[in-house]
């Protein structure tokens, strides 16, 4: 069974037993209408995505070739400190409702596969100047990922509360959530060819640092927390929440040539982007967070 359908049954229930317990326990003190809270999160299950790159490396300052390179980078979000907040307003004593803010920025890495590349080209003999074909294939081992993936949430919950707020007590959540997802990853390979003289065949092979442009999805989010009172206006909250929803789509944009001092003929970024024209980073927005926190009631 999926984390969420668990999620949506356990709601229910929470619902049912709420609505027994709002008849059966009328002497019961009367509850808060609104809630403030704010917690820290450890994001146990991070956002992952994966980047592929394939593209026709240029030979430059000569004249027909064909070629072709690519490879995969992986990015997996690792554990994260974060923050997350916000207020539950009850009209009535059981049903509510919830607004809901989160934040985290977590560290990726992976194990990346080998880059790899093809070039096809003519070359001329420097004795007497006779055509011949070149073929140049080469694998080469690629370092792993690295970089930072950052995702906001916004989530607008409706909220059950279980037991009294004089004791022990809970609170299930869940509902629509808007996700802003952005960071930083590298490396990502690069190559372009030369030949100098004598047809003696020349390659830069760039090692990139690239930028994720902000992506947005609107998904759901699902929690509980466990309230334990501290004062009549004051509680501490301990809880775990579930974030999940469709795939992003996030632009992807060279910013950094990382290995500069080893490349001859250095391109323009624009020019590297041009030719890359990478596809969108598919990202997976589904994480999970446990929390510990204090919540307010005015």
């Amino acid at each position: 069974m999926k984390p969420f359908t668990k999620i949506c049954l356990a709601f229910l229930v929470a619902l049912g037993l709420a609505n027994a317990g709002s008849a059966q326990n009328n002497t019961a003190p009367t509850t808060q209408r609104v809630e403030l809270w704010g917690a820290i999160t450890g994001v146990i299950a991070g956002p992952s995505g994966s980047l592929t790159s394939s593209y026709s490396p240029p030979l430059l300052f000569d004249g027909d070739f064909t070629s072709h390179a690519g490879q995969t980078l992986g990015a997996d979000a690792g554990f994260a400190v974060g923050l997350s907040g916000g207020v539950n307003v009850f009209p009535s004593k059981r049903v509510g409702f919830q607004v809901l803010f989160d934040r985290a920025s977590s560290d990726v890495s992976a194990t990346n596969t080998p880059y790899a590349y093809t070039l096809q080209y003519v070359s001329h003999n420097p004795v007497d100047n006779a055509a011949q074909t070149v073929n140049v294939s080469q694998s080469i081992a690629w370092p792993d990922t690295s970089g930072t993936l950052t995702q906001v949430a916004v989530a607008f919950n409706a909220a059950v509360r279980i037991g009294r707020p004089d004791r022990l007590s809970a609170t299930i959540s869940g509902g629509p959530a808007f996700y802003r997802l952005s960071g930083a990853v590298q490396p990502l390979g690069y190559t372009t060819f030369h030949l100098g003289g004598h047809s003696v065949l020349f390659q830069d092979d760039y090692r990139l640092a690239l930028e994720l442009e902000p992506a947005n999805v609107v998904g759901f989010d699902a929690g509980v927390d466990v309230d334990m009172p501290l004062s009549r206006h004051a509680a501490i909250i301990a809880g775990y929440r579930y974030f999940g929803g469709p795939d992003a789509e996030a632009r992807v944009t060279p910013t950094l040539v990382l290995n500069a001092d080893e490349i001859t003929f250095e391109q323009p970024l624009a020019d590297i982007a041009s030719r890359l024209a990478l596809a969108p980073m598919k990202i997976s927005i589904s994480s999970s967070r446990l929390f510990v926190g204090v919540k307010f009631t005015p």
